[in-house]
């Protein structure tokens, strides 16, 4: 399976940044470059990433980490985090938002078998920062909000 490049801004993000780097540690498919970009958190982020470097390259994911000085916002962080990706394919994930291991295996199955495919994306189950959701009625968004005519165009702007 191809190298897939995952970038992830993150700015104060102590309270998720750990959870986050677990999820990409148990992902099921292992060919990750993992960039993870800190806008110069005020935070202990830089600290939590780093006591994590050792892990996350003894899994075998290559690991980009750039500690930016100035916070310039998301959309300069994600330019920045541009200029590293290696992989065949990207995806682009908040570090507050937590992913199940087979989440990289399932989206790259699905463009496997559908070459004219050229972005995948899924449903979100709302969940809040401990991990709860209704497990009776989970809060997923809706699948008709994701109903657009240029899907990638729409995401970009």
């Amino acid at each position: 399976m191809p190298k897939v490049s995952i970038i992830a801004p993150a700015y104060n993000a102590e309270n998720f940044i750990q959870r986050y780097i677990d999820s990409v540690l148990a992902f099921e498919h292992k060919d990750i470059q993992l960039i993870l970009v800190n806008d110069a958190s005020k935070d202990k982020t830089h600290d939590i990433i780093e006591s994590n470097r050792e892990r996350i390259e003894n899994a075998g994911i290559e690991f980009d980490y750039i500690n930016l000085e100035e916070n310039k916002g998301q959309a300069n962080a994600l330019n920045v985090a541009l200029k590293h990706v290696t992989g065949e394919y990207l995806s682009w994930q908040d570090v507050d938002d937590i992913f199940y291991p087979n989440c990289l295996s399932r989206c790259l199955e699905v463009l496997k078998q559908n070459p004219e495919c050229k972005i995948v994306f899924s449903k979100a189950l709302i969940v809040d920062e401990n991990r709860n959701y209704d497990k009776e009625q989970p809060k997923y968004i809706p699948e008709k909000e994701f109903v657009h005519k240029d899907l990638l165009k729409d995401y970009i702007i």
